[in-house]
């Protein structure tokens, strides 16, 4: 059985592949089954500060996701079609935008632990 981090690698590291209809589809279920189990270990990972890891993952979802509405010209992403999401997926799992990926993600970890900590702050 996967851990909560280890399901969420998981998920992200599929994610970037480009799933397909019935990958997705195994994904959803694999969530909803394990629905009380996913929300119990999210309640205990928002009380702990974030590894270092989990920041390297966040700050590359969110470069990820810059370089998606880049893009796609500011439209938003839901409203696309699904052909439209894999292309942009395939160009942003290329040699080229993968340097850029992971240059960029080097710079935003930094501020995505300034969040983190604000939040534990708040919180």
């Amino acid at each position: 059985m996967l851990g909560f981090i280890a399901f969420l690698d998981e998920e992200t590291e599929l994610e970037e592949k480009g799933l397909s209809l019935t990958g997705r589809r195994k994904l959803a279920r694999t969530a909803k089954r394990r629905k009380a189990q996913l929300k119990l270990a999210r309640k205990r990972a928002r009380r702990r500060l974030a590894k270092k890891e989990v920041l390297k993952r966040r700050a590359r979802k969110g470069v990820r996701a810059q370089l998606a509405k880049k893009l796609l010209r500011g439209q938003d992403k839901s409203d696309v079609s699904v052909a439209r999401k894999k292309d942009i997926e395939n160009r942003l799992s290329s040699k080229r935008f993968q340097t850029r990926i992971a240059y960029m993600t080097k710079r935003m970890i930094p501020k995505k632990r300034r969040d983190e900590l604000q939040r534990k702050k708040q919180g």
